[in-house]
């Protein structure tokens, strides 16, 4: 008698890890709480939300010293430092909100993926 071995052949469908979170729901979580890394929390990537509160606290704890030295400085100057209001909040404003949009255009693009790696397409 012939040994044989018998092989089983498993019909298996491969199908592609797509994340289960809401581009939509972490795309305006971004825009409208991303600085404090909500977005981040609710995909699961607790080292971005994280990181999100402490740049947020860092541009926070920035702003406060140089928004009294432009305050001393007009004082002193008669106003001419005020001038200087304007370019440094835009500057300060930008800093804080550049992560939170470009993970909105990620989100809203399709382009972001969970704490797995998985895409967020739905």
């Amino acid at each position: 008698m012939a040994d044989f071995q018998e092989y089983v052949e498993y019909e298996s469908e491969v199908k592609p890890c797509v994340s289960s979170k809401s581009k939509v729901a972490t795309g305006l979580l971004a825009i409208f709480l991303g600085n404090w890394g909500v977005d981040q929390f609710y995909l699961g990537k607790v080292g971005g939300g994280i990181a999100s509160i402490c740049i947020t606290l860092g541009v926070m704890l920035m702003a406060f010293p140089v928004g009294i030295a432009v305050g001393i400085l007009t004082l002193l100057t008669g106003g001419l430092a005020a001038l200087l209001a304007v370019p440094i909040g835009i500057v300060v404003g930008l800093a804080a909100w550049v992560w939170p949009v470009i993970r909105a255009i990620q989100a809203f693009t399709g382009k972001a993926k969970d704490a797995n790696g998985n895409p967020i397409l739905n």
